[in-house]
């Protein structure tokens, strides 16, 4: 019986030995849990750490990536994963995509591969002192449920010349799920929407979209179990358990003038003209009256209500319309008139093309065409609080910068009517709202505002990490992410362009002149009925 168990013990060595070979370099540092049994330390070269977890394991060499762990099942496993996980040799991330091989007395290797897929390792091969065999298993194999459970599986017999396969990032994920939260519905959810596609077609996972709660405790909860989409920035820091895969898409931040104002007819006819000008056409109104009614008293020899009363209103019908009742058929008047009549075209032409200009596009009386009128601006910048933390920093010796710092005023809820500021955000989104903002000017400048990256964020120990990395890196390469990103701009750009075409008068452009003629003519009609009944009652 002892001569059995000798013999057993030595087979397992040498497998042991066999294993060591083909999973580890011949220089990486193995971190070896102490165990009843040791048999990695007679038959390996490779620099090895004992770990005994009785004790405060302690660490000289920084984190371990190759891990040779003794154990006798399952529930045993899960308490000496645990105690690692606590310790300084593991770091979430970079040790749980690291190689294990498991040495167990126990029949139940399913009950082991859960345990390890439960701390998200899937590199790992157990040997089984029940048989003597090699066990390995992908937790997305089709039998096996996405990890749920351990059906599908292949085993090597340890005396025979067996082969060590290790899982590839790209390779077929079963249609298990992945749950993705995002918060954000611009252009970046529909860059997102097409590289979930080509995850789908590459690892053939089931990937489901879902909002991210808003609190933090949600989000949280959602990071230790799932994926976040999030944009981060040059100046954000990220630690703890906590990784992110390479960048998907990016942002650059913009300062955008406000939003085109509403013209209204009435202050467009007023606003027409800048003040001296109006005072100069009263000017020459009331003076060509006066003139006018003295040449028609000398001439005519009219009372000077009748004249001057004449000569005013055909003077103000003349400015304003354009038109009299007739010619002047005095030949001093007619030659005033002539001249009058020039100054009026010209006026009217002016006045008319200004008006026409003025009702179909903006009033931009705050237009900003770089960094030092943003500074210099009236109006204060506005921003969602997420965004303040580009100006985090202090820069006495930045006057500018300062400046836009010190006029910032965060709102709550976005809304593009905001007229009384000038508003920072990404780029990407201006360019979804340039359609109902438009024509708006941006400025640009990554030395004040840096830009935006998105990436995908998670517990440092998701092993779907390091697969969804791989697909990123392939996508960008193979020009699909070009691809894509150029024809979303097009079909925004075709939209705003739709939206930008030049403008023609309508109705709402003029729906105060209509006003204006139908009170004028009510109150026409309320004189001509107030006439009638005056003239019955004294006839």
């Amino acid at each position: 019986m002892l001569l059995e168990q000798e013999n057993t013990n030595l087979g397992l060595e040498q497998c042991v030995a066999k294993l060591v070979g083909k999973l580890f370099p011949d220089d990486a540092t193995i971190y070896v849990v102490e165990g009843d049994y040791n048999y990695f330390t007679n038959y390996s070269a490779n620099p090895h750490v004992m770990l005994n977890l009785d004790k405060p394991v302690r660490s000289f060499m920084g984190y371990g990536t190759n891990f040779i762990i003794p154990t006798k099942n399952g529930k045993s496993l899960s308490a000496q994963l645990t105690t690692l996980a606590k310790s300084p040799v593991w770091r979430s991330y970079e040790s749980t995509i690291g190689t294990f091989l498991i040495l167990t007395t126990s029949a139940y290797v399913a009950e082991v591969f859960k345990v390890l897929w439960k701390f998200n390792i899937v590199n790992a091969f157990v040997v089984s002192e029940d048989d003597g065999s090699v066990y390995s298993s992908d937790p997305y194999s089709q039998m096996n449920n996405c990890g749920r459970r351990m059906e599908e599986y292949v085993m090597q017999n340890c005396s025979s010349d067996f082969t060590v396969k290790f899982l590839k990032p790209l390779r077929n994920h079963n249609q298990c799920p992945v749950f993705i939260y995002k918060k954000f519905p611009t252009i970046i959810a529909m860059v997102l929407i097409k590289f979930m596609e080509h995850l789908q077609q590459v690892l053939n996972v089931n990937v489901k979209l879902k909002t991210a709660p808003q609190t933090e405790s949600g989000l949280k909860m959602v990071i230790e179990n799932n994926i976040l989409l999030k944009m981060f920035t040059a100046i954000d820091v990220i630690g703890g358990n906590l990784t992110f895969t390479d960048e998907m898409f990016r942002s650059d931040m913009v300062f955008v003038s406000p939003m085109e104002r509403e013209v209204f007819t009435l202050s467009a006819i007023v606003n027409m003209f800048r003040y001296d000008v109006w005072i100069l056409v009263i000017v020459a109104i009331i003076t060509v009256s006066i003139a006018w009614g003295v040449i028609l008293k000398v001439t005519q020899l009219q009372s000077v209500s009748d004249s001057f009363g004449k000569a005013f209103m055909n003077v103000l019908s003349l400015t304003i319309c354009g038109c009299i009742r007739r010619m002047p058929q005095i030949a001093k008047l007619r030659c005033f008139f002539i001249l009058y009549l020039f100054y009026v075209i010209i006026i009217q032409t002016a006045f008319k093309a200004d008006l026409i200009k003025m009702l179909t596009s903006v009033v931009d009386s705050n237009e900003i065409k770089n960094m030092q009128d943003v500074a210099n601006s009236k109006l204060p910048v506005c921003l969602p609080v997420s965004y303040k933390r580009f100006f985090n920093q202090s820069k006495p010796d930045d006057e500018i910068y300062t400046k836009i710092r010190n006029k910032l005023e965060v709102y709550k809820n976005f809304s593009i009517n905001r007229t009384h500021c000038i508003h920072f955000t990404a780029n990407v989104n201006f360019l979804m709202l340039l359609s109902k903002m438009g024509k708006s000017t941006v400025v640009v400048d990554d030395k004040f505002t840096n830009n935006q990256r998105l990436h995908l964020i998670s517990n440092k120990s998701h092993h779907l990490m390091a697969s969804i990395n791989t697909a990123i890196t392939q996508w960008k390469e193979s020009g699909i992410y070009n691809h894509h990103v150029q024809q979303i701009m097009d079909e925004i750009q075709t939209v705003n362009d739709e939206n930008n075409e030049p403008k023609v008068l309508t109705l709402e452009h003029l729906s105060g002149v209509f006003a204006i003629l139908a009170f004028g003519l009510l109150l026409s009609l309320i004189v001509f009925v107030l006439e009638i009944v005056v003239y019955k009652i004294y006839n």
